[in-house]
């Protein structure tokens, strides 16, 4: 227990030595419980079982442009981890897709995880390395002004992409910070004189704690803080789970959003999880359409029996 007030204080001491103001900054997952791999390389193989997961979300269903109709953003998330017992470790894969009318982003990461275990909770370090990629189309594009090296078709441009993570998880709490696109790249697309787009840097901050209200209903608040330096976005949230089987829950996003999760776990072992997220804007619905969606579904592989390591096991991923 002291380890854990200790863990979480040092994470708070980074988090609030910023100075904050806050606003939507996207993608941001309402499902962000049970996808930490997304933004954390540390939590690669954490769970001690092999896991893929697919998630869809569309975010200002039905927001509409001044000249195009759809300005929605939609965003695909693939991931897939496992550990590697014999070097106490675990690799993932994190491929991300987001798109707008006119703009399309690509992020594929390879992670990398060390873990440590200590007494009944594991420490974990991890680095991710990989590409990300950013395309124009140009068909869509509506510059502030006449921009004549913009040229007609689509333009796009690849570049490196690296971040680091540290994770800690033990039967109740857990906890985590990363930090994203390190290389402080731009994109130019060719056009050095008149562009520079930036990567920006991003501080991931994530912990819950587990409370075992009886014998059959978890309690799990949690708390999911980003920023990129110059916006600023925190998330509460508080989820019940139900005998390992169903879960339900609502967060609040500061200064935009309430929303509603609901998931349901199938298969004799709880191995297949489906879950859904809903997003309601209640400040500033005038720039934004007011309702956003979330999909996910998740298998993780059964475990060998000759595999004989013990797994920490939480209300998220039970099994």
């Amino acid at each position: 227990m002291r380890f854990n007030i200790t863990f979480l204080s040092l994470l708070l001491i980074g988090v609030l030595g910023l100075n904050t103001s806050f606003a939507q900054q996207a993608p941001m997952y309402s499902s962000a419980p049970f996808v930490p791999l997304s933004f954390n390389p540390a939590y690669s193989g954490v769970e001690g079982y092999t896991r893929a997961t697919l998630l869809h979300r569309s975010q200002w269903l039905g927001n509409t442009s001044s000249f195009d109709g759809n300005a929605g953003l939609n965003t695909q998330l693939l991931m897939l981890d496992a550990p590697v017992y014999r070097i106490r470790s675990g690799v993932g894969l994190v491929i991300e897709n987001s798109s707008l009318p006119a703009v399309n982003d690509l992020s594929i990461r390879a992670n990398y995880a060390y873990h440590l275990r200590i007494k009944e909770a594991k420490l974990s370090f991890g680095v991710n390395v990989g590409m990300y990629s950013r395309a124009f189309d140009n068909y869509q594009w509506r510059p502030n002004e006449n921009e004549d090296w913009m040229t007609s078709g689509q333009v796009s441009q690849v570049l490196p992409d690296m971040g680091v993570g540290i994770f800690f998880q033990s039967q109740k709490f857990y906890g985590g910070l990363a930090y994203n696109h390190l290389l402080d790249a731009s994109f130019d697309f060719g056009f050095t004189s008149q562009l520079r787009d930036k990567i920006p840097t991003a501080l991931n901050l994530f912990m819950g704690y587990d409370y075992e209200f009886n014998y059959d209903l978890i309690i799990t608040p949690s708390l999911f803080f980003h920023t990129d330096f110059a916006i600023y976005t925190a998330e509460l949230a508080v989820r019940g789970t139900y005998k390992d089987k169903m879960w339900g829950g609502m967060n609040f996003r500061w200064s935009e959003s309430v929303g509603l999760l609901l998931g349901y776990s199938l298969l004799k072992d709880n191995s297949l999880k489906l879950g859904y997220a809903f997003d309601f804007v209640v400040i500033g619905q005038g720039a934004k359409a007011a309702t956003s969606h979330e999909f996910m579904i998740s298998y993780a592989l059964p475990i060998s029996g000759d595999i004989n390591k013990k797994i920490i096991r939480t209300p998220r991923f039970r099994h």
